[in-house]
């Protein structure tokens, strides 16, 4: 299964094609990227009510809405002021269907991504997609990143926006998060428990650099990643059609959300 640093760099892609100019809902995304991961530390060990939001129940791609759901109300609401909850709700999707897709791909064994793969008929295997310094992780942050700075032009411009959309990301996480999750994967992979979210992105392009060149979809194995978070939600609405493919909804803006602006749905257990 690919590691963190290698779903950030697809999170913070789709969160630059979708909001470009607002990086606390690229934030959104950034984090839904990674929650799945985390998704035990984040709800099952905090909710008593929420004991079945943990990393099996987050990893099955027909909980994408309400998963959605779960990261809005619990999370995004009660750290985030003035946000949109309609525009929430569909960043949070993109980033739990950008994991979930690149698990589906590279899980051989882990459940319950190994059944659904079966079900499915995946028989295709993405090979050397864990480690952030392997063959195709690398090629893939290089593609990641090569396509988010095409939209700003510039590196810098790129990199300002990196700063505040992991910020926020980091927000959400909460400190519990970030000591169970961000160090303990910093010390990992970098050997430094203290680096941030952006600092794992920086490590790939001081290491690897960006494709100047890079395209609207990463294929490999036949197996295609894309840009646009469109055809990502079309993809995962197969899985749950709960799940609406749409462009990037824009604010209605105003207002500090003090309670979901939106009524969360029932959670369907499986």
């Amino acid at each position: 299964m690919p590691a963190g640093p290698v779903h950030l760099a697809y999170g913070v892609l789709l969160a630059v094609m979708s909001y470009p100019q607002n990086p606390e809902y690229g934030g959104i995304i950034v984090y839904g990227s990674l929650a799945p991961d985390f998704a035990t530390a984040a709800y099952h060990d905090r909710y008593s009510d929420l004991r079945y939001v943990d990393y099996r129940w987050a990893h099955d791609p027909t909980h994408v809405y309400d998963y959605a759901s779960v990261i809005v109300e619990r999370t995004v609401s009660r750290t985030l002021q003035g946000v949109d909850g309609k525009v929430a709700l569909w960043c949070a999707e993109t980033g739990i269907a950008s994991h979930l897709l690149l698990d589906l791909y590279t899980h051989v064994r882990t459940s319950p991504i190994k059944e659904w793969r079966e079900r499915a008929g995946i028989k295709t295997v993405l090979r050397d997609f864990y480690y952030p310094w392997q063959e195709n992780a690398v090629e893939f942050a290089r593609w990641a990143l090569g396509r988010a700075i095409r939209v700003f032009g510039s590196p810098d411009e790129f990199w300002r926006y990196v700063d505040e959309a992991c910020a926020v990301a980091e927000q959400l996480m909460g400190d519990y998060v970030i000591s169970a999750y961000l160090r303990r994967l910093s010390e990992r992979y970098f050997g430094n428990p203290d680096l941030r979210l952006a600092d794992w992105l920086r490590w790939f392009y001081r290491k690897y650099g960006w494709e100047e060149n890079a395209t609207d979809a990463f294929i490999i194995d036949d197996v295609r990643i894309p840009a646009d978070p469109v055809e990502l939600l079309s993809w995962v609405s197969q899985w749950d059609p709960s799940v609406t493919p749409e462009r990037p909804p824009q604010s209605g803006g105003g207002g500090s959300w003090l309670l979901p602006v939106f009524p969360i749905p029932t959670i369907r257990r499986h």
